[in-house]
């Protein structure tokens, strides 16, 4: 679970790139010659682009639609307020793109890491980034209102925001996407199986008929599902909300495979020509405000780029294109934060001399004080690193991680009073990281509320990656167990990721 490098944030460095694009490289430097990057910044988003600034802006705006949409779409009544915002990085090409972008990807969805969300596109939002920007912006946003969800209505919810256009190229919410009930006709999953889905297999045919089950639901049963909606806004268990809100269908006494033949018959009514289609409308209101614009100097611009490398490929293209931007980035500033990260872990270097610099000369980066507070802890300097961690939660109050990671150490130290705040804000920012939902639940515990830490545990097991090994999902699962076991015991805090 380290979270070691993260996005761009404002650094003052020196306004010359030492280095010439490598060959075949094709970024350029705004110092030597390179298009100018900006920073758009609105109520939901910040964008870092090179793309000329009108259009940039207009990017910002349309980003902004999308997420007014989805909000409507989801919650025509009680639109959630959200508190974190989700970066956005554009890239003025397709070759820029290809450089970070695994192959064939034409857009990604990922956290850097401050664990924020973010997206990386291409600077026309095209169909196919549209849609994904659409469909992971629900989740950012489902997680605010449900805390508890099953896999299925998730991704039921998300498929949902894959909406088609009309002939003015306006996104219509209400059919069901064309791609996704073809995709359930073609490869359907049963009911039953949906609702024991993990999150595997990632073809697509579970997306698919999770999907149809949510327009099912919202088109033919919109009473009962409000109901279920609404329990699940409550951090109700999952099944149980189920159960009771639908019983002949429940897995466990009813029949959900009754199910299946409906969705047919309203997965092929909505790809019917001249057919009945059932829509649910959606009011949203045009977006008037303006974007707040800066210019990215150069430093910021290769930070940017920075927490890419990494995140992004994955593939041996990475570890190459990681080392340009490195010796980069601090050829311009020598203790430039994420190069000096990237230095030490590629060189394997002793952090904490590289990291107290990073602290000296940019101590209004909440990266280097987080960085300080991990490199202090195998060195054992317990107040050093606890310094740091208070720094980094003054400098970045919004930053989910720094207000976590001062929680679970005010909580290691007894101080379960002082973090309860602490954990409580990382929630709020970030309510579907299952490593601060496990903070919380610690800090609760403590405090010997049972039902609120035994609900968040739950919740948090849940939110662990479906791919994610038994050993690495073992924290998550001790917790819970206990919990289950020994709900009121006095509770001693279990070492979790490091924090």
């Amino acid at each position: 679970m380290s979270r070691a490098r993260a996005a761009a944030a404002g650094l003052a460095l020196l306004a010359a790139c030492a280095h010439a694009p490598g060959p075949g490289a094709r970024f350029v430097c705004p110092a030597r010659g390179g298009p100018p990057w900006s920073e758009l910044t609105t109520e939901h988003f910040v964008v870092s682009s090179d793309v000329r600034r009108g259009e940039a802006v207009a990017l910002a705006r349309e980003l902004e639609e999308v997420h007014a949409w989805v909000v409507a779409a989801l919650f025509p009544r009680d639109a959630p307020r959200l508190e974190g915002l989700v970066r956005v990085v554009a890239f003025r090409t397709p070759e820029e793109l290809d450089e970070f972008a695994p192959p064939g990807l034409r857009a990604l969805f990922s956290h850097n890491g401050l664990g924020e969300p973010v997206i990386v596109l291409p600077g026309a939002l095209g169909p196919a980034a549209r849609l994904l920007v659409a469909h992971e912006l629900t989740h950012v946003v489902a997680y605010h209102v449900y805390p508890r969800q099953p896999r299925w209505f998730g991704e039921g919810l998300a498929g949902l925001a894959e909406a088609e256009r009309d002939e003015t190229g306006r996104p219509v919410f209400g059919p069901l996407p064309a791609h996704r009930a073809r995709g359930f006709l073609t490869h359907p999953v049963s009911v039953p199986e949906l609702f024991t889905w993990d999150g595997r297999p990632h073809d697509g045919r579970y997306h698919d008929t999770a999907t149809v089950l949510v327009h099912y639901l919202l088109a033919r049963e919109p009473e009962r599902f409000a109901e279920l909606r609404r329990r699940l806004a409550r951090a109700e268990e999952p099944a149980r909300a189920w159960r009771e809100v639908f019983p002949a269908w429940d897995p466990a006494g009813g029949h959900p495979e009754a199910l299946d033949p409906a969705l047919l018959q309203h997965a092929r009514a909505a790809l019917a020509p001249g057919g009945e289609r059932p829509r649910i409308a959606v009011p949203v209101d045009p977006v008037r405000a303006a974007p707040r614009a800066r210019t990215l100097s150069p430093g910021e611009v290769h930070a940017t780029r920075l927490a890419l490398t990494r995140f992004s490929r994955g593939d041996a293209r990475a570890g190459a294109a990681e080392r340009t931007e490195m010796e980069e980035a601090l050829a311009e500033d020598p203790d430039h934060v994420l190069g000096l990260q990237v230095k030490a872990a590629l060189d394997g270097l002793e952090p904490l001399p590289l990291a107290r610099r990073a602290v000296a000369s940019h101590p209004e980066d909440v990266r280097a004080w987080l960085w300080l507070a991990a490199a202090a802890r195998p060195a054992g300097l317990e107040a050093e690193r606890f310094h740091a961690l208070e720094r980094a939660v003054e400098v970045a109050p919004k930053s989910a991680m720094a207000a976590n990671n001062l929680a679970w150490n005010l909580l290691l130290r007894g101080d379960a009073r002082a973090a309860l705040p602490l954990a409580e804000r990382a929630a709020a920012l970030s309510p579907g990281d299952p490593m601060i939902l496990d903070t919380r639940a610690g800090v609760l515990e403590a405090l010997g509320r049972c039902p609120e830490a035994l609900e968040t545990a739950e919740r948090a097991l849940e939110l662990v990656p479906e791919d994610a090994s038994e050993v690495a999902r073992g924290p998550w699962l001790e917790r819970a167990e206990r919990l289950r076991g020994r709900c009121g015991a006095a509770p001693v805090p279990v070492q979790n990721p490091a924090r």
